[in-house]
């Protein structure tokens, strides 16, 4: 259970379509990190 809350609630799902090249996927995971950091620096202000 604690392993299911961990994935769902600190987790970013990308699915994966047809002709999704692999610089586009690895903008799309970037661009998730970023916004990750950005928002853990906002929480521990």
């Amino acid at each position: 259970m604690f392993l299911k809350s961990l994935l769902l609630n600190n987790s970013f799902w990308v699915r994966v379509y047809p002709g999704l090249e692999p610089e586009k996927l690895s903008f799309m995971t970037s661009q998730i990190r970023k916004f990750v950091q950005n928002r853990e620096n906002y929480v521990n202000l």
